[in-house]
């Protein structure tokens, strides 16, 4: 049986419990710094977004920025969700994928998207090999 002090932690555990649970997990990441990767403020994901949508509702007009690519990782990030995304058209399709190999360079995703070969030289698998990569094995082969 449990004692008065026992009864009295368990009630403090469970009120603090349901306290944590009103808040939003995102806002308790970002105050304990747990959020991975680069957080982009609301201008900056207006000023990098690929597509803008102008959308109609009771007050007026909302404007959206999607796919906003301000660096590399999120290039990468936008490629992987492509296919996920509801609405687009494979003129947006292919803006993002041009705007994304600014950062990351043709990929087999994106000469896909594209419509292009994304490389002439294969490797032993026969994936194209990108031209960094290309580089970076050139220099290792004549270090010898």
């Amino acid at each position: 049986m449990a004692s008065k002090k026992q009864k009295a932690a368990a009630k403090r555990n469970i009120k603090k419990a349901r306290a944590a649970l009103t808040k939003s997990p995102k806002s308790h990441m970002r105050k304990h710094g747990l959020t991975k990767g680069k957080e982009i403020s609301t201008a900056e994901r207006k000023k990098t977004a690929t597509i803008t949508e102008h959308t109609k509702g009771p007050r007026g007009g909302q404007t959206r920025g999607r796919f906003p690519i301000p660096d590399a990782a999120h290039a990468r990030n936008a490629m992987a969700r492509l296919n996920q995304a509801k609405g687009l058209t494979p003129e947006d399709k292919k803006a993002i994928a041009r705007k994304a190999q600014r950062f990351i360079g043709t990929t087999p995703a994106i000469a896909k998207v594209l419509g292009k070969s994304s490389s002439s030289e294969k490797d032993s698998h026969g994936k194209a090999i990108r031209p960094n990569v290309k580089k970076m094995l050139s220099s290792y082969h004549h270090r010898s």
